[in-house]
């Protein structure tokens, strides 16, 4: 197949990395993979470094008058790559596609991996939706919000949601942390929707209240937030000696093979979850709220979930992972296992093959 992948994501997300994951795996099993992004970005940088055929001197994140223009340059993308389909992974994707590919026979398939938010139910809205020949969600709660909210039929609706090649993550089961600190881990951008805030001031609250001692690590870079603001709200937990936070690093998994348990504090997003993914594939049981695709991730085998945003139920929660230390090596295999059946990367790639390979046979 001639595939179009169109990923108008500048930085580090859930998106892009989506994108550039299924694309890799779509290459090295010998399709045409042609990608668009925005021009000297990140996720234009790991394109090329992927050996993927880029698209040059074409931003589909720009607004205004320059749509019309990139409407002009779409259509000399599509005669000269002659995609069989193409994906959209983006809103000014997905929009400046469907007005350009309106006169062609070409699929055009709507990928939304990264966002739990749908489109306004204008005509606009409405054109694009018939106009898209296939939709592929990351998780329930997307596949629903298509089928209930913009009414799209159920046949039109793919759920393939983010995986990781499991094999690149060694098992790291944790032990029971006997005559030491409890070492919680959290990874992520520094950004509110994270739940940086609500995790160090609940855990100030019960400071006072449990027993077992532990250790915090935040691990991240800067985004919305800065490290000064982190820093502040630990000071303000009284926790200023129990959370250590590591803006700019690398060495995730190192970090995430020497921690008992990773938290994810977030309040929204989460529709990828791709750290929760790699605590998992590396035997760590997971403490992390309900949001996103979480909830089809974490079960009581493997974990624990919590309200997002409620101090009361993470106190519950969090209760019951420093409870269960004796179970944290067979919770974290059971985590592992999980992974490798449902979210093994190049499983789930050939999902998306097929998928794509029937929509292109009957175009």
């Amino acid at each position: 197949m001639r595939i179009l992948q169109s990923a108008a994501l500048e930085g580090r997300s859930a998106g892009s990395e989506y994108a550039l994951a299924y694309s890799r795996i779509l290459k090295e099993w010998g399709h045409f993979v042609h990608f668009l992004t925005v021009p000297k970005s990140q996720t234009d940088e790991k394109a090329k470094k992927l050996g993927l055929e880029t698209v040059e001197n074409i931003d589909l994140s720009e607004r205004k008058f320059a749509f019309l223009r990139n409407l002009s340059k779409l259509k000399q993308v599509v005669a000269c790559v002659q995609p069989d389909v193409v994906l959209a992974h983006w809103g000014p994707d997905h929009t400046a596609w469907g007005w350009s590919l309106r006169k062609t026979n070409i699929p055009l398939v709507r990928v939304r991996s990264h966002s739990p938010l749908i489109p306004n139910r204008h005509f606009a809205a409405r054109w694009l939706v018939k106009r898209t020949a296939l939709f592929i969600v990351g998780n329930a709660m997307q596949r629903s919000q298509y089928l209930e909210e913009l009414g799209v039929p159920e046949e039109k609706v793919v759920q393939i949601p983010f995986g990781i090649k499991v094999a690149d993550y060694p098992l790291s089961p944790a032990s029971a942390p006997t005559g030491r600190a409890m070492r919680i881990l959290q990874v992520g951008r520094f950004s509110p929707v994270k739940g940086h805030r609500f995790l160090f001031q609940s855990l100030g609250k019960l400071k006072s209240e449990f027993r077992t001692p532990f250790r915090l690590t935040v691990a991240g870079f800067e985004a919305e937030l800065k490290t000064s603001d982190l820093q502040k709200w630990r000071e303000e937990s009284g926790l200023w000696d129990q959370i250590e936070i590591l803006p700019n690093a690398t060495e995730v998994r190192s970090l995430i093979a020497t921690c008992d348990i990773g938290v994810v504090a977030s309040t929204g997003s989460e529709a990828a979850a791709r750290v929760a993914l790699e605590f998992m594939a590396m035997g760590k049981p997971i403490l992390a709220s309900r949001v996103g695709i979480l909830p089809e991730l974490v079960n009581e085998q493997c974990g624990w979930l919590f309200e997002p945003g409620n101090s009361e139920s993470f106190a519950s929660s969090f209760k019951q992972a420093t409870a269960s230390s004796s179970r944290y090596a067979e919770m974290g295999k059971a985590a592992r296992a999980k992974v490798e059946a449902d979210f093994d990367l190049e499983k789930l790639a050939g999902k998306m093959e097929s998928v794509l390979q029937k929509l292109v046979k009957h175009a």
